[in-house]
């Protein structure tokens, strides 16, 4: 069909074009003119990029975190996207779908620590410290446990399997914990000139220096490595990502559990003792049973026994223990009071649990007298041979 001329009222002239054949569209020459077309662009090629051309004190040190953190970032969108498909998929159904089968990485990386906390994590990947991090294997009220793999960090030995225990940067868990922590005499003057956020960075060093007492003393408990703000970094108890269990979940033998026993109360007489040290919070679930011993977990709340409460803490764990024991059926097993007496030394003689814990207080009293009528008593951290800081140069 021949192409006409349209002539426009206002002197504007359409020339349409002619039309093109289905045979030509398709046709093999017309095909090679638009590949030429398209490979005509102009392209770098080897010759043209010069290698000597970069400085070669270009920093690239950060690269390898950059990517990761973008690959996170990517990560995050893919979840997300893949719950708006689940949910659509599921609809009103009973069943669901169950897409964490593929999600790149674990919910509880995202839900649990904000972005600074993620930055602290991946800026020890790329100095070296660690060598990934993997999936969080534990979470409670005041922290977050995750496993990584050490790195080849120059200059410290760090073990094969390290843990992360991210200490929560929101007080609404800390707020009912600070005497734990604004009576510890080694702390009390820290705490009371620092803002809310740093007191949970106090928490963590607060663990830091019990467990460099305890590694004094010989007491099974985790090798810390490194400390940065409000995440400590220990060495793994278990092998090859799985933790060693806790004492309320290990399947043990009746001679085992005799074992244990007597572990645990060696354990606290050491920590009493040698440490100056209540745990303050044990029990069968802070305590893991690996290569048939017992290792103490989780002291950041650990105070010393000059502490206004610190009797009343130890009493409280002696309950524990010899309440577990005897449930465990460990015929061994002593009385909360004699257990008591056997860790602290003392001469406590009454088998009511009101008179027994009187006489704790009256002694408490008498103790918090003593330490305020002496000189101002200040423990200061230096005391205690921890592990290294991370300088805080990012606060």
């Amino acid at each position: 069909m021949d192409s006409t001329e349209i002539i426009i009222p206002w002197g504007t002239q359409n020339v349409t074009a002619p039309p093109c054949s289905l045979a030509d569209v398709m046709s093999e020459q017309l095909a090679k003119q638009l590949n030429d077309e398209c490979t005509s662009s102009p392209s770098c090629t080897d010759g043209d990029l010069d290698l000597a051309s970069i400085p070669q004190d270009a920093d690239t040190s950060s690269d390898l975190m950059l990517a990761q953190m973008l690959q996170m970032e990517f990560d995050r969108e893919f979840d997300t996207q893949l719950r708006r498909e689940e949910k659509k998929f599921n609809g009103e159904s009973k069943g669901s779908f169950f897409s964490f089968i593929y999600k790149k990485i674990t919910p509880q990386f995202y839900t649990s620590v904000d972005s600074k906390t993620r930055l602290l994590m991946f800026k020890m990947v790329n100095a070296g410290i660690l060598e990934n991090i993997n999936g969080c294997i534990s979470t409670g009220k005041e922290s977050v446990v995750f496993h990584a793999d050490g790195g080849s960090f120059e200059e410290m030995i760090v073990p094969e399997e390290c843990v992360l225990k991210v200490f929560k940067t929101t007080l609404n868990e800390f707020k009912n914990r600070d005497k734990y922590i604004k009576d510890d005499y080694r702390f009390k003057d820290r705490f009371s000139k620092l803002n809310p956020r740093k007191i949970i960075r106090l928490w963590a060093e607060k663990e830091m220096h019990n467990l460099a007492r305890m590694k004094k003393a010989g007491i099974p408990c985790p090798d810390v490595v490194i400390l940065k703000k409000h995440i400590l970094v220990m060495s793994f108890i278990g092998q090859n990502q799985v933790p060693a269990p806790k004492l309320k979940e290990a399947n043990l033998s009746k001679e085992d559990l005799t074992k244990a026993y007597y572990q645990v109360v060696q354990t606290m007489q050491q920590l009493y003792k040698e440490c100056n040290l209540v745990h303050a919070d044990l029990s069968e679930y802070n305590m893991l049973w690996h290569d048939g011993q017992v290792w103490l977990i989780d002291v950041s709340q650990s105070v010393e026994p000059t502490h206004p409460h610190g009797l009343e803490f130890l009493f409280r764990d002696c309950r524990n223990v010899a309440t577990f024991f005897q449930k465990s059926g460990v015929a061994e097993a002593l009385s909360v009071y004699e257990l008591f007496n056997t860790v602290s030394g003392l001469e406590i003689s009454c088998d009511n649990e009101a008179d027994f814990l009187a006489q704790i207080e009256a002694l408490e009293k008498m103790n918090e007298d003593h330490v305020q009528k002496r000189s101002k008593k200040v423990f200061t951290n230096s005391c205690d041979d921890g592990p290294p800081l991370l300088d805080d140069d990012d606060d």
